[in-house]
């Protein structure tokens, strides 16, 4: 049984190894990379079309260019196989004390509340080692508690693309849905103070309205005040050249009479001293 897996165990090692020879075959498979992907599929047309211009359309491009082509082709094929095989190395190898020290402190700062320290520990992981399920898991946590929800859906997608992602299944499941409900929340708010701030608005200017208008009134009550204040003073002028005219002819009578005291008694006497 023993000497049963551990054949199993090699043939799946020697297909790893094989599959380091396909350009960005490893960084979209067993690394969940889009560039990974967009690399393999742009070698693979790219030999597609050489093998086509060598052998089946020769007349198709210029003898000089295909062989420029396979030069470049096979340059790439070499660095990039190179590349796959050092970067399944590291990611086959068990994770080390120092990756573990780091994820135990970044849950700690998670605890805590502290989100952009536990998220730079966690990107420190996640770069050494793609594949850590766990530690993608608490960074989609860690930007979900500070409000970033495309970055965090981002991340849940990446995990999802991994095979040793299947055990969090009902975690990812879970922090889908609370992403969901908080931005669902985000959008009420916002539309709740999108409608306050317009009735506000619409009551300021209301009260703007309602304040020129009773301005307008009062300017109104102010010129009618005026304009009765001088009928007023007219009147009361009118009266004083009333009171005046009939006074004068009193003073007049009353100046008559003393003049006419003040002659009697001069005719009284002019007679004595004709005498």
């Amino acid at each position: 049984m023993n000497e049963f897996a551990a054949g199993c165990q090699g043939i799946a090692m020697s297909a790893l190894r094989t599959a380091c020879l396909w350009p960005g075959f490893v960084a979209a498979w067993y690394q969940g990379v889009a560039r990974g992907l967009f690399v393999a599929t742009l070698f693979a047309w790219t030999l597609c079309v050489l093998l086509l211009a060598t052998f089946i359309w020769p007349e198709w491009l210029a003898l000089s260019l295909v062989r420029g082509l396979w030069v470049v082709v096979l340059v790439v094929w070499g660095v990039e196989s190179v590349r796959n095989y050092w970067r399944l190395q590291s990611l086959l190898k068990p994770e080390s004390a120092e990756s573990q020290t780091a994820f135990s402190k970044a849950q700690s700062e998670y605890l805590h509340g502290n989100w952009f320290e536990a998220e730079a520990l966690l990107l420190e992981i996640v770069h050494q080692n793609p594949r850590d399920a766990e530690a993608l898991l608490l960074l989609v946590g860690v930007l979900r508690h500070s409000r970033r929800w495309q970055p965090a859906l981002r991340r849940l997608k990446q995990l999802e693309l991994l095979d040793t992602a299947a055990r969090w299944h009902f975690e990812m499941q879970r922090e889908m849905q609370l992403i969901d409900r908080e931005m669902a929340r985000e959008q009420e708010q916002a539309v709740e103070e999108l409608a306050t701030a317009v009735t506000e608005s619409v009551q300021a200017e209301s009260e703007q309205s309602a304040s020129e208008q009773s301005g307008g009134e009062q300017s109104g009550g102010e010129q009618s005040g005026g304009e009765q204040t001088e009928s007023e003073q007219a009147g009361l002028q009118q009266a004083e050249a009333e009171q005046l005219g009939v006074e004068q002819p009193e003073a007049k009578a009353a100046e008559s009479t003393v003049s006419l005291e003040q002659v009697e008694p001069e005719n009284a006497a002019a007679p004595s001293s004709v005498q």
